[in-house]
């Protein structure tokens, strides 16, 4: 897939994104607005959304 031009770090960081409950929905517009989520890698965004479960 990664030959076809595909980003599959891409793809699993919208997929994780498009997955999660509605409570995190505020969440993910601030993740989305405030990141490059194109160029992001999957470790980031457990970061973000873990530090988003300590402060809660």
């Amino acid at each position: 897939m990664q030959n076809c031009g595909e980003n599959i770090t891409e793809m699993v960081v919208e997929k994780v994104l498009r997955s999660l409950t509605p409570s995190f929905d505020y969440v993910v517009v601030a993740i989305e607005y405030s990141k490059d989520t194109t160029t992001m890698k999957i470790e980031e965004l457990q970061s973000a959304l873990e530090a988003h479960e300590i402060k809660v």
